[in-house]
């Protein structure tokens, strides 16, 4: 196909193609007759899309392969993708504005020539690796094809050219860059060819785009000759060289970003300076931008750092790179300078009012200043978790496995980040695991919660500076998410901490007076709660705060008042923390309580509100109070993971325990899904997403298609769907504001409302079907005791549910022919037990060891069971297979993840195993300055 495509040429092929479309085959050769050939050929060719079933279907693009422009009309249905406008066109292709009509939703429809087959396949896999929320979404895949989030903004070249940038704006948007590339490289994936139009501004943020050159774990590097690998003017010396590229490529390429943002230009207008440096040619840069300011001066340092030749010195993380920028964006535009004698004047009326403010109130709410540093403590290998700062706050004590990655102890540095680590502990067992450290008020001695396994472990103290360690005694633990275990009070005399009870089985605080290792009881957490943890006492010893944890995932802030003793006065107050799950806990005076959730560290007074005094673009793990600088100023140490989602991978099977091959990512069903099971019948999965803010169900066909949203409940807390035995209905659990119950839903009809099938306090859990479906099984905790009930359910939903009490467990599945029930309860191990006659009076049988989860890791099928094997830790070892025949283990996947795997399911045919896969967090420790 030849011929200039003007828009006179481009709106006759329309109305020709429309015409067409809308008369009989059989006129159509008439209707065609004597047009020019082009517009002939091109409108046929539209046609023969038409009639193939679409574009994703029948990849009808290769009419791209000569084509210098797309000929896809307005209306065009690609697919479940109709065409609206024609966006934009490329080197390799062009971009539309679609609507997906299954979701109504518009999406960005992203079409290549056929010789970049290779390139877009590149891309699609990079970006359904990633799930940040300055990585543009991708949707969907097609031959040539990429259905993507459609962005509402204009790109950074754009912006840029008109004009500069304002160096606090230049700084945000380059700490959102490198949250980006930080989110890629810790997948392995770097991106060679970043660059401002590859970078979109938006009302929802910057969005990094064009990953088709990555370089990602899935292939190590582009074959065809013909593909320009990245742009010359953004590429780094060591990429035009050939001689590798990693994460320290793209940071000299965000260096050049920051440079033209605050400069308006490139270093060196009209040449490549990774080429020049490349060649050996000394090149003495100019900063971008006059520095006015001490935040100024610290982005033209960073700018040029990252644009140094050689890769060892530059920045070595995006992490780091966005830390350093994020405490650079505080301040817009520049103040006047005053006069000396006005600003004398101001400082003295100042230096009254706050006097002044200081005798009649001096407990007042005053707000935090702005942070105006962030900066890296640690930037090691592996996890720095639960931080505790001495009381000079010099030093910082933390967990650690440490660079050989083989055991985790506790460890010293300083909070200025410049010092190595010093490492305190030194059992190696390989059981063990020192964790929670805490300063005494003297900063002579540190305690910390060694645990043996998952369940049970001591307290221990040793000198701050390391030597003999003291067991101080035993403490039993439940497995839920805390930063923090005990703490000292403030005279140094007695440890609070948490430990699980031997009557209730919660997790309560207690008291542990050092002079003579007597102990009192705290608190006396409620039935229906798992308890509580993290205790923190402000520095005069009167308040008490502490978390109390209604599910793994749910937390309530508390604030206790003391008398003189440490006897509780009154009822604890609850702070509307509003976070859903909070995780750490810090005094920063007498009345001021810290504390973090998510992504942000909020403070709270009594009588006001909390309020956010930071945010980060990681999940904030810890938080440490590191007093105050030398000029009074205050300083946080937080520890911080980056987001990671759970996503949905599956195994094919040769034979029942035999894998077909390594396991592939379902990426159909996107980034952050989870829970996945399928319809007895094959044809239906249903899934866990959180991503339009909640968790809520979806579903989708078995091939991961149509995806669409069945629940829009807007909770908090939900999960674990599982499938009746006619595949119409789907039982799963819910927690709305207080007790977690079993709700069934009619996933044939489109906005079906889910029924309530218990209503019991304390709450229902984990549901599975029997398999003539007419009960399910779920779990209620009473007593410390968990324990399985079956409930009818024909009569759910009425009043109080008619249920059965049956035997110790946590959850429960039948086998195919319904005569055996597989349990898993808090022991280690998996059990069975026969269904026939009383099944209570029937003996229970362990059938592997080497599981501890409690949802969602293990799945039966007819010749064995199909489940997650783990230490004694719970950790993730191996995916592995019981054979019934055999009476033993085998494995079906080794260890592939530092995460947790969970949710196992299997195809109907057994032809596929289906799970979840949760990738292991990182974190490292940070000091905040205000």
């Amino acid at each position: 196909m030849g011929g200039l495509l003007t828009p006179d040429r481009w709106r006759k092929i329309e109305e020709l193609y429309q015409a067409a479309k809308n008369c009989a085959p059989c006129e159509r050769a008439a209707l065609l007759d004597g047009v020019d050939l082009d517009i002939r050929a091109r409108v046929e060719r539209m046609l023969e899309i038409e009639s193939s079933g679409g574009l994703l279907d029948q990849s009808p693009i290769n009419l791209l392969a000569d084509a210098t422009q797309t000929v896809i009309a307005r209306g065009t249905q690609l697919g479940p993708y109709r065409i609206e406008a024609r966006l934009g066109a490329g080197g390799m292709g062009e971009v539309f504005r679609a609507r997906d009509t299954r979701l109504n939703r518009m999406v960005a429809l992203k079409v290549s020539k056929t010789r970049f087959r290779e390139r877009f396949e590149r891309e699609a896999r990079a970006i359904a690796a990633l799930n940040h929320p300055n990585v543009c979404t991708l949707y969907d895949v097609g031959p040539n094809c990429l259905v993507m989030e459609l962005l509402d903004g204009s790109t950074l070249s754009e912006e840029i050219r008109t004009g500069r940038i304002a160096p606090d704006l230049a700084a945000n948007y380059g700490a959102q860059i490198a949250a980006a590339l930080n989110e890629a490289h810790g997948q392995g994936i770097v991106h060679r060819d970043l660059k401002p139009a590859n970078v979109m501004l938006t009302r929802h943020g910057v969005k990094v785009l064009d990953f088709g050159l990555a370089k990602t774990p899935f292939e190590d590097g582009i074959t065809q000759s013909d593909v320009v690998m990245g742009t010359l003017a953004y590429m780094a010396p060591e990429q035009i060289k050939g001689c590798g590229t990693d994460a320290r490529t793209d940071l000299f390429a965000l260096g050049l970003v920051l440079y033209e943002m605050v400069a308006g230009k490139l270093p060196v207008p009209g040449a490549s300076l990774g080429q020049m440096l490349a060649a050996g040619t000394q090149v003495s840069l100019d900063p971008p931008g006059k520095a006015r300011s001490e935040p100024e001066f610290r982005l033209n340092a960073l700018t040029l750092r990252l644009l140094r030749p050689e890769p060892d010195r530059r920045p070595q993380s995006a992490a780091e790179v966005r830390e350093e920028l994020l405490g650079l964006g505080g301040s817009r535009g520049q103040r006047r300078a005053m006069k000396p004698a006005l600003a004398a004047a101001i400082a003295f009326l100042l230096a009254l009012a706050v006097a002044a403010l200081s005798f009649y109130n001096s407990h007042a709410a005053r707000p935090w200043p702005e942070v105006s540093r962030v900066s890296l403590i640690t930037t090691f290998s592996g996890s720095e978790a639960t931080p505790a700062v001495s009381a000079d706050g010099a030093s910082v004590a933390f967990s650690w496995t440490g660079e050989e990655g083989t055991h985790r102890d506790i460890y010293v540095t300083g909070t200025d980040g410049v010092e190595q680590p010093h490492r305190l502990t030194h059992d190696t067992s390989a059981d063990t695991l020192d964790l929670f450290p805490a300063w005494s008020p003297d900063g002579r001695q540190i305690a910390f919660v060694r645990m043996h396994g998952a369940a049970s472990g001591e307290i221990m103290v040793l000198p701050s500076p390391g030597g003999g360690e003291r067991k101080l005694r035993e403490v039993r633990a439940l497995r839920f998410a805390a930063s923090s275990w005990l703490t000292w009070t403030p005279d140094g005399q007695q440890i609070m901490f948490a430990s699980a009870s031997l009557e209730s089985g919660r997790s309560t605080l207690y008291e542990l007076r050092l002079a003579d290792g007597s102990m009192r009881t705290l608190t006396s957490p409620p039935s229906g709660v798992i308890g509580d943890a993290s205790p923190a006492i402000a520095p005069d010893g009167l308040t008490l705060a502490y978390l109390r944890w209604s599910s793994p995932g749910v937390s309530t802030l508390l604030v206790q008042k003391l008398g003189k003793g440490g006897e509780f006065v009154g009822a604890p107050t609850g702070v509307p923390a509003g976070l859903g799950e909070t995780m750490s806990v810090a005094w920063a005076n007498n009345h001021r309580l810290l504390f973090s959730g998510g992504q942000r560290v909020m403070e709270w007074e009594a009588g006001a509100p909390p309020r956010r005094i930071y945010l980060s673009g990681s999940r904030i793990v810890g938080l440490a109070v590191a007093g105050r600088d030398a000029k009074g100023t205050p300083r946080l140490v937080v520890a911080q993971s980056p987001e990671v989602a759970a996503r949905v991978w599956t195994i094919p099977l040769r034979r029942p325990g035999l894998a077909g091959g390594p396991p592939v990512f379902f990426s159909r069903l996107g980034n952050d899904s989870r829970n996945p099971d399928l319809s007895p019948d094959g044809k239906h999965l249903v899934f866990v997403s959180s991503r339009t803010g909640n968790p809520e169900l979806w579903i989708a066909d078995a091939k991961g298609d149509g995806v669409r949203q069945l629940t829009s409940l807007g909770l908090k807390s939900l999960g674990v769907p599982r499938w009746s035995p006619d595949s119409r209905q789907v039982a799963f659990f819910a927690r709305t504001d207080k007790e977690p119950q079993i709700y069934v839903i009619d996933s044939t009809q489109d906005r079906s409302v889910p029924r309530m099938l218990t209503e019991e306090v304390p709450g229902c859990n984990i549901p599975t079907w029997s398999r003539d479906g007419r009960f399910v099984y779920c779990s209620r905790k009473i007593d410390g005791e968990t324990r399985l009930y079956r409930v009818p359910v024909a009569n759910g939903g009425s009043g109080q549910t008619e249920m059965e009490r049956w035997f110790e467990g946590k959850e429960a599945r039948e086998t195919s022919d319904g005569r055996v029930l597989y349990i898993k309860n808090d022991r280690p191990g998996l059990f069975s037990r026969s269904l026939a006659g009383d099944p209570n009076a029937n003996p229970e049988e362990r059938l592997v060891d080497d599981i501890t989860g409690p949802i969602g890791y293990f799945a039966p099928v007819a010749q064995g069971i199909y489940y997650t094997g783990q230490d004694s830790f719970g950790n993730y070892t191996a995916l592995r297979f019981f054979d019934y025949a055999l009476r033993q283990s085998v494995d079906v996947a080794s260890k592939v993840t530092t995460g947790n795997i969970n949710s196992l399911a299997v195809t109907p045919d057994g032809r596929s195993l289906l799970y979840t896969q949760v990738p292991g967090r990182e974190a490292n420790l940070t000091l905040l300055q205000f």
